[in-house]
């Protein structure tokens, strides 16, 4: 069961179900990857943990969190700039996931974050088709 701690942050196993959830829904939908954005690089460790079958391709602004995550069997860190908007997060996401040929337009992959700098990102768990940031009209 989620537990909730004293004060706005969610215990532990919130985060582990969010990370089990993200790896479950990749398996049952044949997923291309699982696409984390991570401060800390928390969660990318949290759900290599339950050996996903496709990449983790973990997105941070921090270089200690991308030294951190580069250590994690599965995981793929890139880092990208810190923005202020969910928007402008999901577009760097995007486009730093496409510069390095992980993913294609149009393939379905799952994104998840834990605690992010951007307050409408934290706690999410989705499945999308890749490009629906980047290529907008």
């Amino acid at each position: 069961s989620a537990r909730v701690s004293s004060g706005p942050w969610l215990s532990l196993s919130f985060y582990q179900t969010v990370a089990r959830a993200a790896v479950s829904a990749a398996r049952k939908a044949g997923v291309r990857a699982i696409i984390s954005v991570s401060n800390s690089g928390l969660m990318a460790s949290r759900i290599a943990k339950y050996k996903p079958l496709v990449p983790v391709i973990a997105i941070t602004t921090s270089e200690h969190a991308y030294r951190r995550m580069a250590l994690l069997g599965g995981v793929h860190p890139l880092m990208v700039p810190a923005t202020k908007s969910a928007e402008d997060t999901l577009f760097s996401m995007e486009e730093a996931v496409r510069a390095h040929g992980y993913v294609s337009d149009g393939e379905i992959v799952v994104f998840c974050a834990a605690s992010t700098t951007v307050p409408t990102l934290s706690n999410t768990m989705k499945l999308y088709t890749f490009g629906e940031f980047t290529n907008r009209d």
